[in-house]
């Protein structure tokens, strides 16, 4: 690729993202709009009908607690709302490949491994 294709493709990037951006921040506008206006529920979802359009509001509550904090209290632990997640963990499995191959290779059998998509930046050079 030539440094002159290189340089189009890259300033049609910068535009494009731009472009998205400038279209992202205007959809979240229009949507904020809509939901101030029907009054979006605190908590679940809410249709109406506009026309040839089907006009859904979802809203939701976010809920956190430091979890410590919730274990000091003086209830049962079987009644504490938490929730303990078993995940698969990739940076453990790139450690098997580097220092136990033999365990890697059983894992191995079992894990499947696909691209993730790709990701290009381009950033103005300083001038």
């Amino acid at each position: 690729m030539s440094n002159d294709e290189l340089s189009q493709l890259a300033s049609d990037l910068v535009i494009a993202k731009s472009t998205e951006a400038k279209a992202k921040a205007k959809r979240i506008e229009i949507e904020e709009t809509i939901a101030a206006k029907l009054k979006a529920p605190e908590d679940g979802s809410k249709s109406f009908e506009a026309g040839e359009y089907k006009v859904t509001i979802k809203n939701g509550l976010l809920y956190s607690c430091n979890v410590e904090d919730l274990d000091a209290l003086d209830i049962e632990p079987a009644l504490r709302p938490i929730k303990t997640e078993r995940k698969f963990d990739p940076k453990g499995y790139k450690w098997l490949k580097e220092n136990d191959s033999a365990t890697f290779a059983k894992v191995a059998e079992v894990v499947t491994v696909k691209p993730a998509k790709v990701s290009v930046t381009v950033k103005e050079r300083d001038k």
